[in-house]
């Protein structure tokens, strides 16, 4: 099914409709699906060129900003699949490749979507790494929540050295990571009313989150191939926030 979706077509409304007969599917799933990297490589195919032969100039209902939250909140919190963290883990893991592989070929009229839909799906990445931290979380959960952080160390916060994935990331992708990783973090930690856990259980789940995090980007910081990830990455840690936070 998910080779033969029809998103790269001009017409508006036959996207929308690919797009929604999409997200249905997947929400109708059984919890134990677990997807192929074929099939989530062909999802976010699909996904990048709905984006791609979006108007963004469109006054239609769905906007730009609301089809990017479509394609990353809705894939990765709750509306699709609350209860199957692995799946997750695939959508992650395929639009990391795919849109590191599309990278070189979106032209300066399209630029600002794409870095718009990576920076949405680093902050969803993010609040299922704290959401992983309830105290009613599952070991699923947990188990998905640390590879999440290897998909992140394999992929847009790779050190481009050796022959895995991260040769495949440009250093496009690396610097807006970079430039977002400390604002979209804040955005989790501050989304919502959690005044009833308190202040100190509040805490102790941004240490976990902080701790799984920027273990990356220190590690990016030492031993990136390119001088310039190296010294964006030093600036990411002396960001201060980061120490108020802890």
């Amino acid at each position: 099914m998910y080779g033969l979706l029809t998103t790269n077509t001009p017409d508006p409304t036959l996207r929308r409709s690919t797009l929604q007969i999409l997200l249905t599917h997947l929400s109708t799933l059984p919890p134990s699906t677990r997807l192929t990297t074929l099939q989530t490589l062909q999802i976010w195919t699909s996904l990048f060129y709905t984006l791609y032969m979006h108007d963004s100039r469109s006054t239609a209902p769905l906007s730009t900003q609301n089809l990017i939250n479509t394609l990353t909140t809705t894939l990765l919190t709750s509306t699709i699949q609350p209860d199957n963290p692995q799946l997750k883990l695939a959508l992650t893991t395929g639009f990391w490749e795919t849109i590191s592989r599309e990278w070189s070929g979106i032209d300066r009229h399209r630029m600002d979507k794409y870095l718009l839909l990576v920076r949405c799906m680093l902050r969803a990445v993010f609040l299922l790494l704290f959401e992983s931290t309830r105290e009613q979380a599952t070991t699923e959960e947990k188990e998905a929540a640390n590879g999440q952080v290897e998909v992140l160390r394999k992929w847009p916060l790779s050190t481009g050295r050796g022959n895995g994935e991260g040769r495949k990331v440009p250093d496009g992708i690396r610097y807006h990571v970079l430039d977002v990783w400390v604002d979209e973090l804040e955005k989790v930690f501050q989304d919502g009313d959690r005044e009833e856990e308190g202040k100190e259980r509040e805490k102790e789940r941004r240490t976990v989150v902080l701790g799984m995090t920027m273990g990356l980007v220190e590690k990016v910081a030492g031993d990136a191939l390119t001088k310039g990830v190296r010294l964006r990455s030093k600036d990411v840690l002396a960001d201060g926030r980061l120490e108020e936070w802890r």
